[in-house]
């Protein structure tokens, strides 16, 4: 039997030690990406002389002297206050779709020939009644999902969103954290996304392709207190004493009574968690072979590690737990779970990792894109340059130097120092001299203009690498006088924003699948009532929650629309909307007049008014339509409705007439009456019934014409 000594030393310890050599790999891989995006970034943050620290100016040219004037264009800035909102304007609804089949009733008729028209119409009953279902169940996840996004707990979603636009833009790379977490006002489970530096993310040195599909595992840094740290991972208070890694701000202040590397102080422990796919990381030189066989089987190949470099075992993996738990112990603290040690959340099950990646420019070969930002860096740097130089040489030349005889200075240094206006200078008749003989002015050479130019060509070729172009200010350099310019000119400059917005919208899609996913996982039905109501949080859980992880990944999705982004462009729909008005709405007119549906009209209606931003829209919804009778109608179905019954009046008369015939008939029949009479006594009665209906045509006909002459004058009233 093992040890607790014998698993700390042959297999914990040696463990943090190779995952942390990983991480230094890594770093060194990241290196080129680290470089740039952190210039960028200085680029981009408040400090005006960013480009002339040390760190900055001994790297990139070592050889150009600080400048006086240390001043730095901040491109950046403008690369993300102008693109930015043109991507991301606002948080778009989601929408959740469930994949469906194709109908097994058309492939049970027209595949295999099944006839049977009552089976053929139960499998359709089912699959409406399965489909109508679905949907129900599709409106409630994309209820639940919109829920979570206006209850971020940061106060906004969408300030995360921006966040992680920004840090695409800059340095090339943005991430969000899909996380669970606690309500704070009735401890209900919630679910969110979060932002996430660049710099925190490590990926396997080994990979080599730009979509991460080859990288066996990737990692994420955090600094925090050793007490936070301690509460995370369930152990006792004191535990991590002696194994931080810095000092905090609140200790900063001790810093001159003791030496800065004392372990007593250093309360901020830096530690890693990483997600592999390639087993706990056993299989390397310095772990027991046979204790790390026997960990790489119980571990799997999906693993999660939590460490730090001053404890000798993984924070989630103490030694008691491997020396005394069974081994289904052991593989559910390996499980893989959200940032921060949060839930289990196996999403390598649809191969994604737990975060997800902005990023608008991959690089082929390498899992570290290029920064928008990167192709304009050579010429923002010669930029200041240029433009410091021409400051300095132009602050040089700002003195003016004058040359007089030596027995005229003090008299010309006490005028120039004087502030009477005007000032006097007096010259004495003995010189025989003239003013401009006496005193003079020393011209220096003029700044030439050559490096201002140079500066707009450099600026130029800035805006051409980042996308910066004049339309994207607003900036008109030459008047076109033709729509089919303007129009192609605008159309090409909106290029590369749509390109991005497009990645941004697939990227946000992607985060509202794993929201759901988390969503169907940990949030019950019971905190839903408030939202769904008590019949909807019963389907939540039988539905939704009640659906396997393996099949959840693989049936639902949830997606986002673009326009629903990107800032609106109201003067485009006003236009858009008065091209279609002529045609739509006489349509939809006749449609609620003839039906009573105002909807499609309120719609209408409704985008018009938003798009005019008109205050209180909802005053002009229309209820259902009641159209008024026309009198003239009215008086010709009342008309007809008489006409309707003197019919009916005569056709019980001819029967009531035929009846007595047939009683009279009978009757001289046994009375012995002659044919001739009777033959007489029918054509009478032919005659009459003849004559009514004659009568009743007649009426029908004078009736229908006054309908027909209303209806045309009521058409010709409403032109």
């Amino acid at each position: 039997m093992i040890t607790y000594e014998q698993v700390q030393r042959a297999l914990l310890g040696p463990l943090v030690t190779q995952w942390s050599a990983r991480l230094q790999a890594a770093k060194a891989a990241k290196s080129r990406f680290d470089t740039c995006a952190r210039l960028c970034r200085k680029f981009y943050g408040s400090d005006p002389g960013a480009q002339w620290g040390d760190d900055v100016r001994k790297e990139f040219y070592p050889q150009v002297p600080k400048p006086q004037f240390a001043i730095s264009i901040n491109k950046s800035f403008e690369l993300v206050s102008v693109i930015g909102p043109s991507m991301l304007w606002r948080n778009p609804r989601r929408q959740v779709h469930s994949i469906t089949p194709p109908s097994q009733t058309e492939i049970l008729s027209q595949v295999f020939g099944v006839q049977d028209e009552a089976f053929l119409q139960q499998m359709q009953a089912m699959e409406q009644s399965q489909s109508a279902t679905t949907a129900v169940r599709d409106k409630l996840c994309e209820k639940v999902l919109n829920y979570m996004l206006d209850s971020h707990p940061t106060g906004t979603a969408l300030a995360e969103a921006q966040l992680v636009v920004q840090d695409a833009l800059v340095s090339g790379l943005g991430l969000l954290w899909t996380e669970t977490y606690t309500h704070r006002a009735d401890g209900s489970p919630m679910v969110g996304s979060f932002a996430g530096r660049q710099d925190e993310l490590l990926i396997d040195p080994d990979c080599r392709d730009a979509t991460r599909a080859s990288a066996k595992w990737i990692s994420r840094t955090h600094v925090e207190p050793a007490w936070v740290v301690e509460r995370r991972f369930g152990y006792p208070p004191g535990y991590l004493a002696g194994k931080g890694t810095s000092v905090s701000a609140e200790w900063a202040w001790q810093q001159s009574q003791v030496q800065q590397s004392h372990q007593y102080y250093q309360d901020m422990v830096e530690w890693h968690e990483v997600w592999s796919c390639g087993g706990i990381g056993a299989r390397v030189h310095g772990i027991d072979a046979a204790l790390g066989q026997a960990m790489d089987e119980v571990a799997g190949e999906y693993c999660y590690i939590a460490f730090t470099k001053n404890l000798p075992h993984p924070l989630n993996l103490p030694p008691t737990l491997v020396e005394q738990a069974p081994p289904d112990a052991i593989r559910e603290a390996l499980r893989w779970r959200t940032s921060r040690f949060g839930s289990v959340f196996e999403c390598w099950k649809d191969r994604r990792w737990p975060c997800e990646f902005l990023e608008f420019y991959p690089l082929a070969g390498s899992p570290w894109p290029i920064a928008p930002l990167a192709p304009g860096l050579p010429y923002l740097l010669a930029m200041n340059i240029l433009l410091v130089s021409h400051l300095q040489m132009s602050y040089d030349r700002r003195r003016d130097i004058i040359g007089v005889y030596e027995h005229m200075a003090q008299q010309v240094n006490e005028a120039l120092n004087s502030e009477a206006t005007p000032c006097v200078i007096k010259l004495t008749s003995a010189a025989q001299q003239s003013i401009s003989e006496v005193m003079t002015y020393l011209q220096r050479p003029a700044v030439g203009g050559d490096l201002l130019q140079w500066v707009e060509y450099l600026d130029r070729q800035f805006q051409k690498a980042t996308g910066l172009d004049d339309l994207s200010y607003g900036i008109a350099t030459k008047q076109s006088r033709v729509v089919a310019d303007v129009q192609l000119r605008q159309q090409k400059s909106a290029v590369r924003p749509d390109k991005m917005a497009e990645d941004v919208a697939e990227f946000l899609r992607r985060v509202a699948t794993k929201e759901l996913w988390l969503c169907a996982q940990y949030v019950t039905g019971e905190s839903l009532t408030p939202l769904l109501g008590p019949y909807g949080s019963q389907v939540w859980e039988q539905q939704v929650r009640a659906i396997p992880f393996e099949q959840l990944v693989r049936q639902f999705d949830a997606s986002v629309e673009v326009t629903e982004m990107r800032r609106p462009d109201n003067d485009k729909e006003i236009a858009d909307h008065e091209r279609i008005l002529p045609f739509l709405l006489p349509v939809l007119q006749s449609y609620a007049q003839t039906t009573g549906d105002t909807t499609p009209l309120n719609n209408l209606t409704q985008r018009y008014f938003s798009a005019m931003q008109l205050k209180d829209p909802a005053a002009f919804v229309m209820q259902g339509w009641s159209q008024q009778p026309d009198p003239a109608a009215m008086q010709l179905q009342q008309q007809m409705t008489a006409a309707q019954l003197a019919k009916l009046a005569a056709d019980t008369d001819e029967t009531r007439a035929k009846t007595t015939a047939r009683l009279v008939d009978a009757n001289f029949k046994s009375q012995g009456a002659t044919a001739p009479a009777m033959q007489r006594m029918r054509f009478a009665e032919l005659q009459h019934a003849q004559k009514m209906r004659q009568q009743d045509e007649t009426h029908i006909q004078n009736l229908l014409f006054a309908q027909e002459q209303a209806e045309m004058e009521r058409n010709n009233r409403v032109q």
